[in-house]
């Protein structure tokens, strides 16, 4: 069976977006584990060398900040569940961060990626207005792709459809584990 990482960008303790990720994990069980990028405290990314630092070159970043350890254990997983609140159309902060660094070490070398052909469910949670899904669908997906990653989906949810979103994510989430 499939082994699935959910990472999740949102800062919250509860809401619409930590729903998601609960129904998710549920529908997962054990074939799911779960990251929060919040937890990390990731800083962002520095840009060394003016952009070709180690990253580039060694697949790892300078920045001792558990970065590291997290992207070496994507190689335990077969898929992946990106799960981010909607920011100003975008991903959140800590969401940024995260693919900001694991594309400078991951892009480059797209033929070794730890992401190369794996499938990625992608979530956007947008509470307030609702607005701005679909533009952060597409930053997550921008990012995947680069990494050699495959989509296997995007759902986006927002406060008046979250009831039967989140039916659609568990679903998602069972078709994905049963679709290696």
């Amino acid at each position: 069976m499939m082994k699935l990482l959910i990472i999740s960008g949102t800062p919250k303790k509860e809401g619409l977006c930590v729903s998601l990720i609960q129904a998710a994990k549920a529908a997962g069980g054990d074939s799911c584990d779960l990251v929060s990028l919040t937890d990390l405290k990731l800083e962002g990314c520095r840009v060394c060398n003016e952009g070709w630092g180690q990253c580039r070159e060694s697949h790892t970043c300078i920045i001792n900040d558990g970065f590291n350890e997290l992207k070496a254990s994507f190689a335990n997983y077969d898929g992946f569940l990106f799960i981010t609140p909607v920011y100003w159309g975008e991903v959140s902060e800590p969401m940024k961060i995260f693919l900001d660094r694991l594309r400078r070490c991951e892009a480059s070398h797209r033929e070794e990626s730890l992401f190369k052909d794996k499938k990625c469910l992608l979530v956007a949670s947008a509470g307030g207005s609702g607005n701005g899904t679909l533009t952060c669908l597409e930053q997550l997906q921008r990012a995947v792709t680069h990494m050699g990653g495959k989509v296997f989906d995007y759902i986006s949810v927002n406060r008046w459809n979250a009831d039967y979103k989140r039916e659609a994510l568990v679903k998602a989430v069972e078709c994905m584990l049963k679709s290696n």
